[in-house]
């Protein structure tokens, strides 16, 4: 009675709990880590944890069964925490806030991880500041981030402080790999859900000081303000591969894009049609040297 009482707590935590083994199989998952992952607890009990929920660090590289893995750091300790993305089962990367602690899923049983989950998605305040008018005016009705009437506001408007006040702010100018073809092979749908894919790493990837728009078709405009060349190359960088991780599921299988970015700081005496056509200069250059690359002004990274 006592273990049934104990497993029903476990179930109604408001928080995802996922309990791992020894042997790193997913022992526990309960409603929250269902709700959060979007995958059901048959699905996700005795599978491998690096299959289910491999842990990306925020340059988007994969930690698990490394030093920066959680489960194999809380093996030695009593708790630790981390921030991490984790695949949603439509594809997405969801920020996640996470502590790990021993546990043993039953007694006798070898000591396994018990990790609580929540979503750490920051929460923009456009939704908030904005009347239901300005909403329609200014927000892309199929990713539900800004369109690019929102995004000229906001590039006018951080130039506007850039030439009084000195504020710096950089620009990422962002285009699918291949976008066309992909909607020829899969279909106008599944191409939708790409554009949502992406809209949704970004959001997900980037401050909420940041501001998001969708530019036009597959193209997409992040503004960053208060930053250095070298952290706007770094976001560049983490979001290039953050969506090259991130997926979305047609008809069984897992299908993966690339994006291809070109970034600058604005200068002196940019206008805001200098900084983007340098921006855009930079992207194309992305794109002609093979793309799924990173452009500023000291050159392309492909990492």
């Amino acid at each position: 009675m006592e273990k049934q009482i104990y497993r029903k707590l476990i179930e109604d935590l408001p928080e995802a709990f996922v309990c791992i083994g020894s042997d790193y199989k997913i022992k526990i998952w309960n409603n929250a880590a269902h709700e959060l992952f979007g995958i059901t607890a048959e699905e996700a009990i005795s599978t491998n944890c690096f299959d289910t929920v491999s842990h990306l660090n925020n340059a988007g590289e994969v930690v698990c069964n490394t030093d920066e893995c959680p489960l194999k750091r809380s093996e030695n300790q009593h708790s630790i925490t981390g921030n991490f993305f984790i695949s949603h089962s439509q594809g997405h990367l969801l920020p996640i806030n996470e502590k790990c602690f021993p546990y043993s899923p039953s007694e006798g049983d070898p000591p396994g991880i018990a990790c609580l989950m929540t979503n750490s998605e920051w929460k923009t305040d456009l939704i908030n500041r904005l009347s239901e008018m300005e909403k329609l005016a200014l927000i892309d009705n199929l990713t539900e981030i800004g369109n690019r009437r929102f995004g000229e506001l906001h590039l006018k408007r951080s130039m506007d402080r850039f030439k009084r006040y000195g504020d710096p702010f950089g620009v990422l100018f962002l285009d699918i790999d291949f976008f066309k073809n992909f909607n020829d092979n899969y279909g106008h749908e599944t191409g939708d859900n790409v554009l949502k894919m992406v809209a949704l790493t970004l959001k997900y990837s980037l401050r909420p000081s940041d501001t998001i728009s969708r530019w036009g078709g597959e193209e997409f405009l992040v503004i960053a303000s208060n930053i250095t060349y070298e952290y706007l190359e770094n976001i560049a960088r983490r979001v290039k591969n953050l969506i090259n991780k991130s997926y979305i599921n047609y008809k069984g299988k897992s299908l993966r894009i690339t994006t291809s970015i070109g970034f600058d700081m604005a200068k002196k005496d940019d206008s805001v049609k200098d900084l983007l056509g340098r921006v855009d200069s930079f992207l194309y250059k992305s794109k002609e040297n093979g793309r799924n690359l990173v452009t500023g002004s000291f050159g392309s990274y492909d990492r």
